[in-house]
């Protein structure tokens, strides 16, 4: 599948390199917003602008890594229940939703990984190797819990007709992990961190490549994407029932 995907990118490179160009622009763009924000103060919510910026690089990690494996495969799994698609899906011997969820990808993305990439090994500090395997281990699970909700969000078309634009709910939600999960407080804290903890998804990875070993933070994580795979998994597949295709 993602062979195939190469091919499509190869074949129209126009497209590719069209949008690769947008994706450069917009994290230009991001990036000078926060130029502009320390301007006026040296920290954020009590993180200085070295630390940001690797907030920054690890938040354009995981943003462009979900788009370049997800966005097209759960566009065309909402496509697929309105034109009738999905039928040649669930025939085929292989699990339908890893089907749909793996079946595209895109490379559009590739240049807002490279500046992630070089932001966060730039302002990295000196850091061990468990370190980096938390990092790792952290990405791998704040991955999972995108897709999720991504995957569960795109489930609802199958109760409610025409809603094809349902796929951008949890690409607006996107936003709130773009900053410390420190700047939100109160209530809003209390819901963006521990009930449905998306403000941990960039901050809690990095905060392990600051020497921050915020372990309660791993645990709220841990917990949050076992729930939501059983939860999303058992929907998936009730939801399969109320799918007659196109033609019945």
């Amino acid at each position: 599948m993602m062979k195939i995907s190469i091919q499509r990118m190869v074949e129209y490179r126009s497209d590719f390199i069209m949008w690769s160009a947008v994706s450069l622009f917009w994290t230009l763009f991001a990036l000078l917003f926060y130029d502009i924000i320390f301007l006026q103060t040296p920290t954020i919510a009590g993180w200085s602008k070295p630390q940001v910026y690797l907030l920054i690089g690890v938040y354009m990690i995981i943003d462009s890594s979900t788009w370049g494996l997800f966005w097209r495969s759960i566009k065309t799994y909402v496509e697929s229940i309105f034109d009738g698609k999905l039928d040649f899906v669930l025939v085929q011997p292989i699990d339908p939703q890893f089907q749909l969820s793996v079946k595209y990808a895109s490379f559009t993305q590739l240049p807002r990984l490279c500046i992630g990439i070089f932001l966060a090994l730039k302002y990295l500090p000196q850091i061990h190797l468990f370190q980096f395997i938390m990092f790792f281990i952290l990405l791998m699970i704040v991955l999972l819990i995108i897709y999720l909700l991504w995957f569960l969000t795109a489930t609802v078309t199958f109760w409610v007709e025409k809603l094809e634009n349902i796929t951008e709910i949890v690409p607006s939600l996107r936003r709130i992990w773009n900053f410390p999960s420190d700047v939100y407080s109160g209530p809003l804290g209390t819901l963006l961190t521990i009930i449905l903890p998306l403000a941990l998804i960039s901050t809690t990875p990095t905060r392990f490549l600051l020497h921050n070993y915020a372990w309660n933070e791993v645990i709220i994580l841990v917990v949050f994407v076992i729930i939501l795979f059983i939860i999303t998994r058992l929907f998936f597949l009730y939801s399969l029932k109320r799918y007659s295709s196109v033609g019945s």
